[in-house]
């Protein structure tokens, strides 16, 4: 008998390969796809400028102008205004009362429920990491 995920990884599977076939029927999406290559930089920059890629255009304007992965401010940026931010709880929402005194907003990356292919090998990953009020890490 299958697992509840298997099935659920078995549909998936089934609704991404028939989008897929979908996306790349030509008589449905006829794609006439090609490469272009500028005579010079001028040019290209002229393209680039029509089109509004540049800073304040279609590219922002970015605030990490110092962002090294070494500072407290940049590893706070990650997770209050970046890829992480999705992963910011509120400490006493979600965590056993004991570790409210490390902060009020805490990250856990509990990776530990997921299977491990050669368990007698590899020990099981996770990371907590908890900030103060003025979002910087907890020391």
């Amino acid at each position: 008998m299958f697992h509840k995920t298997r099935i659920e990884a078995l549909i998936n599977q089934a609704i991404w390969s028939t989008l897929g076939a979908v996306i790349k029927h030509e008589k449905l999406f006829p794609l006439q796809d090609s490469t272009f290559v500028f005579s010079d930089t001028a040019q290209s920059l002229g393209v680039m400028g029509e089109m509004g890629f540049y800073k304040g255009g279609a590219l922002p304007v970015s605030y990490n102008t110092d962002f090294n992965m070494q500072t407290d401010e940049s590893f706070s940026r990650i997770f209050f205004h970046g890829i992480a931010a999705p992963l910011v709880m509120k400490s006493k929402e979600v965590t056993d009362s004991q570790y409210l005194k490390y902060g009020p907003i805490m990250v856990d990356m509990d990776f530990t429920d997921m299977e491990i292919r050669y368990p007698e090998l590899f020990e099981r990953y996770g990371a907590r990491v908890h900030f103060d009020d003025n979002q910087m890490v907890f020391l």
